[in-house]
């Protein structure tokens, strides 16, 4: 079942592949409107902030690597 909570962030921003580092922003944003809250999220938004911070994973991974290869241990 699907609470309330989960489709607003759905609606919010949906669970798709992130395509590009504008959408990878507004991916950023949302995970942390969730993790800085007050307020303990749910298991419903667990769930979201999981799939969601795969998500990001992947995209930065695919399309950042290089960037974190060329940077110093210290700094990573």
């Amino acid at each position: 079942m699907v609470t309330e909570k989960y489709r607003a962030l759905i609606e919010r921003f949906p669970l798709v592949p992130i395509k590009n580092d504008n959408h990878l922003d507004a991916a950023h944003e949302v995970v942390q409107s969730l993790i800085m809250r007050e307020e303990p999220v749910s298991e419903d938004e667990s769930d979201y902030l999981e799939v969601l911070l795969d998500e990001i994973g992947k995209y930065e991974s695919k399309n950042h690597a290089l960037e974190l290869a060329d940077l110093p241990p210290h700094q990573i």
